[in-house]
């Protein structure tokens, strides 16, 4: 074998990368120290319960829904909900799985704003 990818450019633009002699598992754990820091202990926004709306874009229709799930960073959504698609992977935040109607959503929490708030 001729090396990887990495180490032939790094070779081709002259840059001497020291050896990487780290397992597969001591990557595993290092990460999980890593992610395991960033954990942020603040209450969530938004509770089981309270009604939130959306737009999924600009021009996009007005969603109302029930929060009915609260979902912990770096998890996905409960299986339970039959309805819902999921689409990309896990939030590195706090997410909430919402219903609308007969369909359950996975909105983005930057497009969620609570139903009744006075700064709108």
């Amino acid at each position: 074998m001729k090396g990887s990818v990495s180490d032939r450019l790094n070779k081709l633009v002259g840059i001497e990368a020291p050896e990487n002699c780290e397992t597969f598992d001591a990557f595993r754990a290092r990460l999980k120290r890593i992610r395991l820091r960033k954990v942020d202990p603040k209450p969530g926004r938004f509770k089981v319960g309270e009604r939130v709306q959306w737009r999924t874009r600009s021009d996009g229709p007005l969603h109302l829904g029930t929060v009915v799930e609260v979902v912990p960073r770096g998890l996905y959504p409960d299986r339970r909900h039959t309805t819902l698609v999921l689409h990309g992977y896990y939030r590195e935040t706090e997410t909430y799985v919402v219903q609308c109607g007969e369909r359950a959503y996975w909105p983005r929490v930057g497009n969620l704003q609570r139903v009744g708030d006075e700064d709108e």
